[in-house]
């Protein structure tokens, strides 16, 4: 990334990636200079999270990317809904597991594995669990946050 001061206070930044050792030098030929990155912020999470760049000037001249999180409300939702969506969509496992634990005679037909219920619950339980977690820890975050 380059980046020139076109005007007082206004920047010019050139997203240029794979650029040979020529076409960069030319570009700082022309008053652009390679922006220092200062690195993503511990903790980003692009999922709930939106990411604002800004650029100081060193002592030296060059310029240094700055980045700043922000909880993004409209990400957060997105995502509950997205996983409230993949539990329900798992609903019907638990009640065809349910029908058979109320018709005994169905499971227990003295053959192995023959009418013995569809899914694994305790596969199923913590499949459904690990995304009410999920849910319920987005939902504080939104909480937290007066969102």
């Amino acid at each position: 990334m380059f980046i020139k001061e076109i005007a007082q206070g206004v920047l010019h930044v050139r997203e240029e990636e794979g650029l040979t050792a020529e076409e960069a030098a030319r570009l700082e030929a022309s008053g652009y200079s390679k922006v220092i990155d200062g690195g993503t912020p511990p903790g980003y999470d692009p999922e709930t999270m939106s990411l604002h760049v800004s650029y100081e000037k060193t002592d030296s001249g060059q310029y240094m990317a700055v980045y700043a999180t922000q909880t993004d409300t409209e990400k957060i939702r997105t995502k509950i809904d997205a996983l409230k969506a993949e539990l329900a969509a798992s609903d019907y496992k638990i009640i065809k597991m349910l029908e058979y634990s109320m018709l005994p005679a169905l499971m227990s037909n003295g053959e192995p594995g023959v009418n013995s219920p569809p899914y694994d619950i305790e596969t199923v339980h913590s499949e459904r669990q690990a995304l009410r977690d999920e849910i319920n820890r987005l939902e504080q975050l939104t909480d937290v946050n007066g969102i």
